[in-house]
């Protein structure tokens, strides 16, 4: 009897103990997600000038609960957010701080390599890409600085905007390491009254590809990790499922940017319209309504919410067929957010589609403008692992494709493999169909999902800026392994 109720005892002790780890885990676990959303640090330009200095170098953060060793700028998961004016010039300084890299320079440049070099892309921006502006083919070295300087013309456009290193070999390793900051154009939108009482909410979304080492730290540096099972949350600057919070009736502004590098993202709000006023960007001229919005790798959209009555709402990422993802498997439905709509009614107004039609960056085209057209095919090289774009790898050396400055042409991709989002740098381009669907309106963009099967038609012009850049996939492993190309503009 008596060791009947000492095993009794011992029992209820160890029950104990297990229910007091079990809630100190269960604590844990609520402080590594669910924190309000921070923002990331503010950088403006003052008197038409912005002198700034970023520095890449590894730093040791939390995600989730997670400690992670990961490449970053300025040694944090939310490197600093530009608000730059048009006409405004950006001198910038990208010190490179990462320990030199043992890897050797392959023969063939689209084995990934060179983890550790780096350079400075303004994803959007309608700037020179020649020189030190945007120049993506461009190579800091570890230890090394490059001063840059970006001028914006007096007449770009207004909107969101984001920065990514993007040296080939390497693009793909940095931007999975959380590398990727937001670059916001004032002006056009801004001035509407009703956008303007908006608050702000800066949201990039990232799925880094972390593993645990034997120290329980999370560490990319396997460019096989970029490719496999992705098992990590959809992270909001830097966090696990953040809390927004707003008042009842109130309107806030969130600017998302999908800065992953492998995951197509439908969003949508419990409860909520997402009424779009920009995609990538660029000003829809009007407000439209939306159940869910669809985000590939690089783009980006501007949507104006509405709070409704007090509560608690799911901001989700919705579930995806294998033929509709980008990694041509299913991927679950995901808890990216919370809305938490409480406190005092606020209530304030959304603006009218007429209102908004006079920031419409860009006069459409029309067809009878268009001089010539081009084909983009993305495919794969049959069993081996590299990417093409219409049979061909990417070349340092190859003979760009020559575009001339101020012709207007029309450009028909398509997709013989998987699905790939396009983007072409410096000129914007207007979706005008996608596989049997006219867009009415066309639809601005710098970067659109070409699905298998369904071809993609834009129509561009390109615009005071003559050099090479290239267009490429944004699924950016791909890009790295080829699915790139060079293009000149000249006189």
């Amino acid at each position: 009897m008596r060791k009947h109720r000492e095993t009794t005892i011992a029992l209820r002790l160890l029950l104990g103990l297990l229910a007091l780890l079990t809630a100190a885990g269960a604590a844990q676990a609520e402080d590594c997600e669910g924190q309000d959303l921070l923002q990331p640090e503010i950088r403006d330009s003052e008197q038409g000038r912005l002198n700034t200095e970023m520095t890449v170098a590894y730093s040791t953060n939390v995600l989730g609960c997670d400690k992670v060793y990961l490449r970053n700028y300025e040694g944090t998961l939310r490197p600093p957010t530009f608000w730059v004016k048009p006409g405004d010039r950006i001198n910038m300084q990208l010190n490179n701080n990462l320990p030199p890299t043992n890897m050797e320079h392959p023969t063939d440049s689209n084995v990934p390599h060179g983890f550790n070099i780096t350079n400075f892309h303004t994803h959007g921006w309608h700037i020179s890409p020649t020189g030190n502006s945007d120049n993506v083919l461009l190579e800091l070295e570890p230890g090394h600085g490059l001063y840059y300087e970006f001028n914006l013309p007096e007449d770009h456009p207004a909107g969101t905007f984001w920065y990514h290193p993007h040296k080939h070999g390497s693009t793909a390793m940095q931007v999975a390491s959380a590398m990727a900051g937001v670059l916001i154009v004032e002006g056009g939108l801004d001035n509407n009254p009703q956008i303007a009482a908006a608050r702000d909410q800066i949201m990039i979304l990232q799925q880094i590809p972390y593993k645990l080492n034997d120290d329980q730290v999370g560490t990319i540096e396997d460019f096989t990790q970029l490719q496999g099972e992705y098992t990590r949350p959809t992270f909001v600057n830097g966090q696990v499922h953040p809390i927004i919070r707003m008042k009842p009736g109130e309107v806030q502004r969130w600017r998302f940017v999908q800065a992953g590098i492998l995951e197509l993202v439908h969003l949508s709000l419990e409860g909520h319209k997402l009424n779009v006023i920009a995609w990538d960007g660029l000003a829809t001229g009007s407000i439209d309504a939306y159940e869910t919005v669809e985000l590939a790798p690089g783009n980006r959209v501007d949507v104006l919410i509405q709070a409704g009555a007090a509560g608690t709402y799911k901001l989700m990422k919705q579930a995806e067929q294998p033929d509709q993802s980008l990694r041509n498997e299913y991927t679950n439905e995901e808890l990216v957010a919370t809305l938490v709509v409480e406190g005092d009614p606020n209530p304030m107004d959304l603006p009218q589609s007429s209102a908004l039609a006079q920031y419409k960056p860009f006069r459409d085209i029309t067809p009878n403008q268009l001089d010539s057209q081009k084909d983009v095919i993305f495919a794969k090289n049959g069993s081996s692992s590299f990417f093409n774009i219409n049979g061909v790898p990417f070349s340092p050396n190859e003979v760009p494709w020559q575009l001339q400055l101020g012709d207007y042409e029309q450009w028909n991709l398509s997709s013989d493999d998987q699905n790939h989002p396009f983007h072409i740098h410096v000129n914007p381009f207007m979706v005008v169909k996608i596989g049997d669907r006219e867009l009415n309106p066309p639809r601005w963009m710098d970067t659109i999902l070409v699905r298998k099967g369904q071809p993609v038609v834009f129509y561009t012009y390109y615009k005071r800026y003559i050099g090479s850049f290239v267009f490429h996939c944004h699924i950016l492993n791909h890009e790295d392994q080829g699915m790139m190309r060079l293009v000149e503009i000249v006189p």
